[in-house]
């Protein structure tokens, strides 16, 4: 291995390109490391913004690209997309042959990329393994992903443990914090001049900050969805700022709800594809709620002292700052918890800006773990660690 350590890094979407951020910046800016960006998914979709635009504009350059999008909005398109993904991640990474490739959560398209680098024996680094989201595809593949990689960062003390349980080397599970804690703390947060500027919608009055995705399990259609948590926005005298559901079979239902929802209430609601990182949680900042089943409701969120109402079974098995309110999407317990998370006492008590995960350093152990670690063959053969859950 040369004395440059090249790390072939995949973004699949606005949210895991803003959580990596300062991982990338730091890995672009070491003397010992070779960046080797890969883009896929809604970076790739005009109809869910183009993202990669934003990674462009922030100085990187983008290596290689994958088409990962599916054909249609059904769980079939995705999983031949998944197909087409691996083989096309397969010729990437056999041309490029990186010394590891580091993936951040959860999504289908990591899974296509983690399976064609295990089988080239390309070992793999994974960030916010061991977490739980019971509502959705998620939760499988996360877990998959973890016994395809070789190290592992996790953001939690208890998500740690929960690899261990599965089986993986201790001395690889290494503790980093969630990166969504990280961006948040160190955000140049835009300022409300010029905010107002970027959106429809006056900042002078309150708003809710709303992120909707597709969960099947919920077992409620798209257009109903959307529908009660805007009754419910209402009902409260909020305006919204809204983005577009991710690239997940049902999110392009949703979108068109959104889209409805939006033109019903011109001068209510801003609505975008995608917002980018900073203003996303300039926004956020700024709102009186976030509403909805985004990670970032769990994560981001709350750091920022901001109530939480996260609906349905999306984000189930995170675990749970104490500014976050759960409810389903039942109306009725829709607005009560809403009403609840609007309430001064609310906010004084439990929007403190507590967080279970971590203090904003993760880029930091990312970084200094990947160099320090030795990519050798006996790296590379992973055995199951029985009973090594409590060591380490």
């Amino acid at each position: 291995m040369s004395a440059t350590r090249r790390v072939a890094v995949v973004t699949t979407s606005r949210a895991d390109y803003g959580l990596l951020y300062w991982t990338l910046r730091a890995l672009k800016d070491a003397a010992d490391f070779e960046l080797l960006l890969l883009t896929c998914g809604s970076h790739l979709d005009p109809a869910r913004g183009a993202t990669e635009t934003a990674i462009l504009e922030d100085g990187f350059t983008v290596d290689a690209r994958i088409d990962t999008t599916p054909a249609a909005d059904d769980d079939l398109a995705v999983a031949n997309a998944v197909a087409a993904g691996t083989s096309a991640f397969a010729q990437t990474l056999h041309r490029m042959r990186p010394d590891l490739l580091l993936c951040l959560g959860d999504r289908y398209e990591l899974l296509a990329g983690c399976t064609a680098a295990a089988l080239l024996r390309i070992p793999i680094a994974h960030m916010h393994g061991g977490e739980s989201s019971e509502g959705v595809i998620d939760e499988l593949t996360r877990h998959a992903i973890t016994k395809l990689s070789h190290l592992h960062f996790p953001a939690a003390e208890p998500y740690r443990r929960r690899i261990l349980r599965m089986g993986e080397d201790p001395k690889a599970v290494v503790t980093a914090g969630a990166a969504g804690i990280e961006f948040a703390r160190r955000c140049d947060f835009l300022h409300n001049e010029k905010l107002v500027k970027t959106v429809s919608i006056p900042l002078n009055r309150r708003y809710a900050m709303l992120t909707y995705h597709p969960s099947p399990v919920d077992g409620t259609a798209a257009e109903k969805a959307v529908e009660t948590i805007f009754k419910a926005v209402d009902a409260e005298n909020l305006d919204a700022v809204a983005s577009y559901a991710n690239a997940d079979a049902g999110g392009s239902a949703i979108n068109a709800a959104l889209d409805r929802a939006a033109q019903s209430r011109p001068g209510r609601v801003h609505l975008s594809p995608s917002l980018g990182q900073i203003q996303y949680l300039s926004l956020m900042r700024g709102a009186s709620v976030v509403i909805g089943n985004s990670s970032s409701g769990i994560i981001e969120a709350p750091a920022l002292g901001v109530p939480v109402v996260n609906i349905g079974f999306r984000q189930r098995g995170r675990l749970r700052a104490p500014a976050v309110l759960d409810c389903s999407l039942e109306p009725d317990a829709l607005r009560d918890a809403l009403d609840h998370a609007l309430s001064d006492d609310f906010r004084m008590r439990r929007c403190t800006g507590e967080t279970p995960y971590g203090d904003g350093n993760t880029s930091s152990i990312v970084v200094a773990t990947m160099r320090s670690t030795t990519l050798d063959r006996r790296f590379l053969m992973k055995r199951f660690h029985d009973g090594d859950e409590t060591k380490g």
